[in-house]
Parts: C-alpha cells; sequence; structure tokens
C-alpha cells in the first residue's frame, strides 16, 4: 500500500510540474496535500515532504546525466517544469540540486492549505472536501478566467462515467473550455470505489458498480456539494444545471428526479434514466444526447457490451432511451407528439443527427432527444478517447448544444417579497405575483375581485387561498361563467369578452389556484385534481351566494382543462341551472294543449352520438302525449370523432369511454331535470305548467344505457352512488353487465322498473364503454 502511494505521489508531482507523459491522472493538489500532512496541522513541514522517498526518485527521473542536479537543458525538457522551478536555484549556480528541489517543491505546496479553509474561490482549477455522514467526498471547481464574483454565476455539474474519474471527464468533455468561453463554473465529483481515484462510479439507480452495490448517497452528496459550493462563490440558485456521459448521465436523470428544487436543467449524454420512474417535485428541462450504435448503454436498453474485463453476466443492464423520454415527458407535462427535425449533415462522418423536442411543459420546460444514427458512447463534438466506445459525431457540438439549452431553462425564481410563510401548523405556502405586474398588461381593464377558499391543509372553513375573478357587461342578463384552461389564465378571454357583453352578455371571468392573480402553493405536490375540483366548487358557491351577483341563468364556457373542471364542480344551485348541456325538446302538439301536463322522457345517447339521433323516438313519444328530451352530453358526443382522420377515429372513441366521461354524463341527467323544474315553475316560460315532473322516465342507448343504468339505480361499490329518485322508470337499449363485480350486485336492489332492449344477434363496438364489460347474454 505504502509503496502505491509513492508511486502516485511521484506521478503527481511529474505531472504538476512538467505534464510528462507517464504522469498518472489521479487526485489534484489538495488532495494529495492532505496525505503529505501526516500530522494533521494543515501545515506542510519540509520534513513531511522529504520523507517522501518517492519525490527522490521522481528527481532521479528527471536528472538525465545522473550527476545529482538538474541543469538548465534538463528543466528546458519540460516546459512546465522551467516555469514551476522557477525560483528554485536558491545558490545561483544554475543548477537545482535535490535539496533545492524539495524544498522549493514543500514551498510551493504548502499555500494549498489555505484554499482548505478559503472563502471565495479565485478563478482556476481547485479540489474541495465535504463531509457525508460518515464519508469525505471530493470535487473539482473550474472557476472561470472571467470570473470576479461581482455577480451569481451559473453551475454546471459534470458527472464522469462508470469506472472514470474528474480528470478523465475533463478529457472526454472538453467542458473547462466551454467554461472559460460561456463564464460558468463547472464542477467534477468524484464518484466511489474501491480505489479512491480510479474505477470510479455513481449510484445512480439500477447501475452503479461499487456505488450502487455499496449504496453510497450520491444525491446527499451533490446536495452537500452545492451547500458548500454556495459558501466559496457567488452562485446562481437558479442556474445550476447537470450533465455526465453513461454513469454520470444516468446520476444527472437523478438528481434531477430527486433535487428539483435546485437543478434547472440537465444533458444527460450517452446515458438513460437508471429508475423505472422519475418523481421531480418542480419542472425539469432535459436535452439527452445518445448513440444508436452506442454499444455500453445500448439505445433501446438491455444488456451492455462491457468491457472486456468484466463478465457477460456481470455486465448492467440499461433502461431504454425511450424509457427515460417518456418519463420525462410526462413528469414536465409535455407534448405527447414531438416535433422532429433532421439536423444538417455537416461532417460527412457517415452519421446523421434527428431532433425530436417534446414542448409545452409545465413552467416552459420542455424534453428533447438529439439521437445520432450510428453513434457510438460518446461526447458529440469531442474526438472519444478509446476506439472501443464507436464513433463520435462532428455535426453538432454537444457543449455548445447544452450550454444554449441551459441558459434557455433557468429555474424560475421565487419572489421572496410575495411569498406567505406557512404558518407552521401544516398550512400551504403560497405565492402571490405583485398586483404592479398586471399593471400594464394590453386589452385587459377588468376590475379584480377576490374571493377565498380553503387550504386543505387546514380545518374545513378557512378560506386561506385567495382567488380572482373578474365581472363585465349587464347584471340583469344571462351569464357566461368563463373557465380557462392549462396552462393560462382569464387574460386568454380578452378578446372575446366585449363581444360577449356589446352582444348583451354578462361574463365573469376566474383564475383556478396557482393561475393568474389567484394564490400560488410554492410547492407543486399541493397541486391535485381533487383539489381543483373542490377549488372550483367553493368559488361557484360563494359566486352564486353574492346577492350582488344575483346570479341566475348561466352557461358555462370552459376552455380546455376548465370544461371537467366546471362540469363536474358546479354545485346544483348553480350549475345544475345553466344551460351548459345542449338538448332538443319534444313536447306534445297543440292537440294536447289544454289537458293534463305531460310527463317526461329523457333520453341519452351512445359514445360519439348526439341529440339528433333517435329523432324517430322522440316523434313518437311526443305524439303520444310525452315531452321527450334529448340530452348530448360534452366530450362523450360526435365532437370525440367528427374532425378526426378515419383511421384515428375509433381510437377517440376509445379514449373517450373514460371514467370522467362517465361521472359527466351521470351528472347531466340531475341538471337537465334541475333546469325542467325550474322552467316548470316560471310562470313567464313557455313551458311554464305543461310538464309532470312527478313522471319521469329514462332511456338511453350503448353509453347512453349505461348512463340510464346508474341514475336508475345501480349499486356501485354497494351503494346507489348517481341514483336519481325523480326517475319512475327506465328503457336501455344495448345495455352492458358491469365490469367490476356480479350484475345481482349492481342491479339486484334496483327498485325502479327497467325494460331492456337488446337483439338477440347483438355485437358490440369494440370501444370500452366506462363500468362495462360484454355481456355473456
Amino acid at each position: 500500500m505504502m509503496r502505491s502511494l509513492r508511486i502516485s505521489i511521484a506521478a503527481l508531482l511529474v505531472g504538476l510540474l512538467c505534464g510528462h507523459a507517464f504522469a498518472q491522472e489521479t487526485s489534484s493538489t489538495t488532495d494529495r496535500f492532505r496525505q503529505l500532512d501526516r500530522d494533521r496541522d494543515r501545515k506542510l513541514s519540509r520534513d513531511e515532504v522529504a520523507a517522501i522517498a518517492g519525490l527522490r526518485r521522481l528527481f532521479a527521473r528527471l536528472d538525465a546525466d545522473g550527476d545529482g542536479n538538474l541543469s538548465e537543458e534538463e528543466r528546458s525538457r519540460f516546459p512546465r517544469l522551467k516555469t514551476r522551478l522557477k525560483g528554485a536555484d536558491r545558490n545561483g549556480d544554475g543548477a537545482v540540486s535535490f535539496d533545492e528541489f524539495r524544498m522549493h517543491i514543500a514551498g510551493w505546496l504548502a499555500p494549498v492549505q489555505h484554499e482548505l479553509r478559503a472563502g471565495r474561490l479565485a478563478p482556476g482549477k481547485h479540489l474541495r472536501v465535504v463531509q457525508v455522514g460518515d464519508l469525505e467526498r471530493r470535487y473539482r471547481v473550474h472557476v472561470p478566467k472571467s470570473y470576479d464574483g461581482a455577480k451569481p454565476v451559473p453551475v454546471v455539474l459534470a458527472f464522469h462515467g462508470g469506472g472514470g474519474n474528474p480528470g478523465s471527464m475533463v478529457r472526454l468533455s472538453g467542458l473547462n473550455a466551454k467554461s472559460d468561453e460561456a463564464g460558468f463554473v463547472v464542477v467534477y465529483p468524484y464518484g466511489s470505489g474501491r480505489d479512491p481515484n480510479r474505477g470510479l462510479t455513481f449510484n445512480a439507480g439500477n447501475v452503479g458498480g461499487y456505488a450502487m452495490h455499496q449504496n453510497i448517497d450520491d444525491v446527499a452528496f451533490t446536495s452537500a456539494l452545492l451547500d458548500d459550493l454556495a459558501d466559496i462563490i457567488h452562485m446562481d440558485e437558479n442556474r445550476v444545471f447537470a450533465t455526465g456521459i453513461s454513469n454520470g448521465g444516468m446520476m444527472a436523470y437523478r438528481v434531477a428526479s430527486e433535487l428539483s428544487d435546485r437543478i434547472a436543467a440537465i444533458a444527460p449524454v450517452g446515458g438513460p434514466m437508471g429508475t423505472a420512474e422519475c418523481n421531480p417535485a418542480s419542472p425539469v428541462s432535459v436535452i439527452h444526447f445518445h448513440g444508436t450504435a452506442d454499444e455500453l448503454a445500448p439505445f433501446n436498453g438491455g444488456r451492455g457490451k462491457g468491457t472486456s474485463n468484466v463478465p457477460a453476466a456481470m455486465r448492467p443492464e440499461f433502461f431504454s432511451v425511450e424509457h427515460s423520454i417518456n418519463c420525462w415527458v410526462e413528469a414536465n407535462g409535455c407534448a405527447k407528439e414531438p416535433t422532429v427535425t433532421p439536423m444538417p449533415d455537416t461532417a460527412d462522418d457517415g452519421m446523421r443527427v434527428i431532433r425530436k423536442v417534446w414542448g409545452g411543459g409545465k413552467n416552459g420546460s420542455e424534453v428533447v432527444l438529439y439521437e445520432i444514427e450510428g453513434g457510438g458512447h460518446t461526447w458529440p463534438g469531442m474526438e472519444p478517447p478509446a476506439a472501443m466506445l464507436g464513433e463520435s459525431t462532428k455535426d453538432i457540438s454537444a457543449n455548445d448544444l447544452m450550454w444554449d439549452f441551459f441558459r434557455k431553462h433557468a429555474r424560475k425564481a421565487d419572489r421572496p417579497r410575495n411569498r406567505q410563510k406557512a404558518p407552521g401548523n401544516g398550512a400551504m405556502e403560497l405565492l402571490r405575483t405583485p398586483d404592479e405586474h398586471f399593471a400594464k398588461l394590453p386589452d385587459y381593464p377588468f376590475e379584480p375581485r377576490y374571493l377565498h377558499v380553503d387550504d386543505p391543509n387546514l380545518p374545513e372553513g378557512n378560506r386561506r387561498i385567495r382567488m380572482h375573478y373578474a365581472v363585465s357587461g349587464p347584471a340583469d342578463r344571462p351569464t357566461l361563467l368563463m373557465l380557462h384552461g392549462n396552462p393560462s389564465w382569464s387574460y386568454l378571454f380578452r378578446k372575446v369578452v366585449p363581444l360577449i357583453n356589446d352582444a348583451g352578455y354578462r361574463t365573469i371571468m376566474i383564475d383556478y389556484v396557482g393561475h393568474g392573480k389567484s394564490d400560488k402553493p410554492s410547492c407543486e405536490s399541493d397541486y391535485t385534481y381533487d383539489r381543483h375540483l373542490e377549488w372550483i366548487y367553493q368559488a361557484f358557491k360563494q359566486l352564486d351566494d353574492d346577492p350582488e351577483l344575483g346570479l341566475n341563468q348561466v352557461v358555462l364556457l370552459g376552455h380546455d382543462y376548465g370544461h371537467p373542471l366546471g362540469a363536474l364542480g358546479l354545485p346544483p344551485s348553480l350549475g345544475h341551472g345553466s344551460l351548459k348541456i345542449r338538448w332538443n325538446l319534444r313536447v306534445p302538439d297543440s292537440s294536447f294543449r289544454g289537458q293534463r301536463p305531460a310527463p317526461v322522457v329523457l333520453f341519452s345517447h351512445g359514445l360519439g352520438g348526439s341529440r339528433e339521433g333517435s329523432a324517430y323516438l322522440g316523434y313518437h313519444w311526443a305524439t303520444r302525449g310525452y315531452a321527450a328530451v334529448f340530452l348530448q352530453h360534452p366530450g362523450s358526443d360526435t365532437s370525440v370523432w367528427k374532425d378526426q382522420p378515419m383511421g384515428k377515429r375509433m381510437s377517440a372513441m376509445n379514449a373517450a369511454a373514460s371514467g370522467k366521461n362517465f361521472m359527466l354524463r351521470v351528472k347531466d341527467v340531475p341538471a337537465v331535470l334541475d333546469q325542467l323544474e325550474t322552467w316548470n315553475r316560471s310562470e313567464e316560460h313557455a313551458l311554464a305548467g305543461r310538464l309532470d315532473m312527478e313522471k319521469v322516465g329514462m332511456s338511453g342507448h350503448s353509453f347512453g344505457a349505461v348512463t340510464t343504468q346508474a341514475v336508475s339505480g345501480q349499486t356501485f361499490m354497494r351503494r346507489p352512488l348517481f341514483t336519481d329518485a325523480r326517475i319512475d322508470a327506465a328503457v336501455v337499449m344495448s345495455p352492458s353487465s358491469p365490469r367490476a363485480g356480479s350484475a345481482t350486485g349492481a342491479f339486484g336492489h334496483v327498485a325502479t322498473p327497467f325494460c331492456i332492449s337488446t337483439p338477440s344477434r347483438f355485437r358490440s363496438t369494440p370501444h370500452r364503454e366506462f363500468g362495462a364489460r360484454k355481456s355473456k347474454d
């Protein structure tokens, strides 16, 4: 052990002093200083340096003629050596003796001790040590020449590949040169291994060698590294990025998932995710570079080729690049389909590069893949250090592209002066965009109004979260309740609202929690669909109870995400009295006028249908004295398929046969019944007194039959969750038995008379209707 240590020190000094070809890359000056400082007094005495036999052997190797002195000619053989030994010739005889040599080395190394406890770092290369649990962990820092500490500087973490070290990452990536050009600090963490200086790995998930098997916490190391770095440079904490190759690229993915509050964007190279899923608390943009001919971390996943000294059975098995991209597209909320662009083939190197961009993610995030056809396990734009790694394209520069990407994707900074600190009782921490930020918005003159909804982490009725809404138009007219999409806010409607108001209608625009002028919980996990639904419900109730607004007839206008939120969140007094559902109404002809009120029959269409379908039934019922009401269910009507290409219509139908649309349908029925009752009681309405709301029937076909069954007595989890007691009888056409449980369990307790109509040769269409399975009858 002592012999190997001495050889390493000798090699280090050769490398530092003269850059000799036989120098081994092991560690930097500060790390060796710690090893030389045997008494741990943080000072390096002359005796501690002179005591190392390797230093004399080094001197002997430099002393070519063996005369015990380093002549001017011998020193000049190595330009860096001559510079480093300037001033070593203390007696002025033109040669450097061994005593002068060791004295000069001791004096040259000793100043390194100050860096160990220094404050700010100067431009140049540095080594740092941090304590992580019981382990001392190291990292290198390259501070660009332009750094003066006056303004915050971006930081790029560069994780080396499996089996490498920071030195190999410096040479392989060329990031130091890019750092000096662009002005960012680049940090090279050391992985772990049996030898502290070589053959190192990171615990990135399913691949990580020593670090994985020893369960090394490299996420905690990264966090501690960033804490330490913030003490010694003026770091821009909103512009901390990560890259790496192979195992290092996988580590970049891991810190993005687990430290998303600190990492703004990542650029893995030849390294897929090492975990089955990613769970970032905040969006993190990704730019990934990968060769399709990569044999060490295969593009399509599977067992890598590895190196010749690793048995095939022990070589790691990787997730695919597609897995990595899909996970982050989903986590960031990006578009499902990418924009694909072939890159110019400028290098004539036999490789082509295709760029795929999944944009439109949360907080402006995106996921980008540079797919290098024929590329190996290499860093694009750089020469590969070994032939076994495969080919490296020169069509693109990973360093240039990732830095341009990083510049676009700084982490969204909080505004501390607008942060409402959580009161310490589990309540949400809230952010509020300053009002002055909205002061000069064009075409948005609407006076802000506010209501308050509950923080779900606190007892009911706390009314802690502020929601913004705006009202415009004539007060005594029907009202359009306008709900924006995601991500957006009420500013979306600024052009259309004046037109609606000029047409004689009032508008109410609402900003959801987390949007526009409403309060914004600072933790992404505080946002869930159910919470948005509850907040919308509370907002609607308050609007409905506001005597100044005096809401009567209300039309829901929902864009994108606004429609399902509004449809499910409307309380009975507001939403069920609205015109949000389109219907056709057939009433008995004039021969029935003056006679008894007409019984009512509601009809629910099948998946992809409309209120215009089955018109013959409406005519038949109306001519026999019934008022026939044909519902049209948004989300599962003709809008599902009519604008789709022929080849995609069935898949669109399948997607619309969802639990969400089922819930919308079963709420549509009582909403219509409520509205009919209102009109029937109103002396001014044309239907006043003409409907017998004590005699109501329900009917439907296919998905409409499923809807009919649900509101007419079917039980779910042993409870009649959606039953409307106003329905006296039901006619179901081509119904389905429940997907879960037995038909007896679902219908055994139904008290409503049912008439079931199913052709004996009926074959259902292949779409999957919610809650249904193909009947065996």
